[in-house]
């Protein structure tokens, strides 16, 4: 069982893989890897299966033998008048019978190995604690007016298994109608944050709240409700673009979608699609561009409704010019709501009204971006270097 789930995971990631391992000539080597392991499954099932045979024979042997012995010694006895015919003939459906019932359990040996490596999967995820559990009854509180800003107030945060805090003594607050980038490079601790901002993880010291009310106090659901996310890696499901949307807000009208797609700057090519939002999307959405995938998710948050809304890495795999009007759309389609920019990228940076740098999980520097260009020569240079590659 141990080999065939690798076997399946190592298969799902060359299939899904495939054209950047061509490119990196990495293609053989991975086929190999599923070969080797193919063998390996196949070699187990054959071993398996004459275990199973054997076992098999071994049973047919036993009730043959049986059937042959009742019938050498009972037949002289019937004929001798010391056993009667029916109670020998009893005895031999009882025989086979007995045969019957023993076959199948080398099977289900094997079966019950199978399903019981299967069950402590499936237990190790479904009895895992959540990183973030829902307050009790007694603890749980109703989330504040909708105005409410979100505070970090000194929050320092480790995920579970590391020695080291990912980050440090954040302090940031994001009220409606804000726009606030969050700068650093991979690593600076920017999903964390995010993680901290819709209570993914909650903080070892330190305090995230709404208004003066923590997160801590509110379930899951009424956090998202407060505050929703785009992650960087946002999935799309096989269904439909009407599917997709409907994943954020099942009760919404024909109309809300509407409203979403073209806030999204979707709705023209929506329009001119023939099944319109009944449209297929394909597989992880690889019907669409990456630009189209990315605004099918940005619009997919704003049916949330939140009146605070992070993006994580919006222009991640986007193309500059892509990029760039992408980060235009979504700033404007928040409309009054609060925005917490995540981001590598400094594009968007002029029209926000806060910039805050991240550095090894520390705020290193804030302030506005012409503020920072005058005074942090390192966030100059990476301006400069930005928009000369542009």
């Amino acid at each position: 069982a141990t080999a065939r789930g690798a076997l399946t995971a190592e298969l799902v990631e060359l299939l899904q893989a495939a054209p950047e391992l061509r490119l990196l000539g990495q293609l053989e080597p991975a086929e190999a890897r599923v070969t080797a392991l193919d063998t390996e499954v196949v070699d187990a099932d054959r071993s398996g299966v004459t275990r199973m045979g054997g076992s098999d024979a071994a049973v047919q042997l036993v009730l043959g033998v049986t059937v042959l012995a009742l019938v050498t010694v009972g037949v002289p006895a019937v004929v001798d008048g010391q056993l009667g015919g029916v109670l020998l003939a009893s005895l031999l459906v009882l025989a086979v019978a007995a045969a019957e019932a023993v076959g199948p359990l080398p099977m289900a040996s094997r079966a019950l190995v199978t399903a019981s490596t299967a069950a402590r999967r499936l237990r190790e995820v479904l009895d895992a604690p959540p990183p973030a559990p829902d307050p009790s009854e007694s603890q749980r509180r109703d989330p504040p007016d909708r105005d409410a800003p979100l505070v970090h107030d000194r929050a320092t945060a480790t995920y579970p298994g590391s020695a080291e805090p990912a980050v440090h003594d954040l302090a940031l607050t994001l009220a409606p109608g804000q726009r606030i980038a969050v700068v650093g490079r991979s690593g600076a601790g920017k999903s964390t944050l995010a993680a901290l901002t819709v209570r993914f993880l909650d903080p070892d010291r330190g305090e995230v709240r709404l208004e003066d009310l923590s997160l801590t106090c509110l379930t899951g659901e009424q956090v998202r409700g407060a505050v929703a996310l785009s992650p960087q890696d946002a999935h799309l499901l096989a269904g439909t673009i009407g599917d997709e949307l409907r994943l954020a807000a099942p009760g919404a009208s024909e109309e809300e979608l509407a409203a979403a797609l073209a806030a999204a700057r979707l709705d023209a090519f929506v329009a001119e699609l023939p099944e319109g939002l009944d449209t297929p999307i394909g597989e992880a959405g690889d019907r669409l561009s990456g630009g189209q995938r990315h605004r099918v998710a940005l619009a997919r948050t704003l049916l949330v409704g939140a009146p605070l809304v992070v993006l994580d890495e919006p222009t991640a795999d986007l193309d500059a010019t892509t990029g760039r009007a992408f980060l235009a759309d979504a700033l404007r389609s928040a409309g009054e709501r609060g925005v917490l920019l995540l981001t590598h990228d400094l594009r968007a940076l002029p029209v926000v009204d806060e910039v805050v740098v991240l550095e090894e999980g520390r705020i290193a520097a804030r302030g506005t971006h012409e503020q920072l260009l005058a005074t942090d020569r390192g966030y100059a240079t990476r301006v400069a270097l930005e928009f000369a590659t542009q």
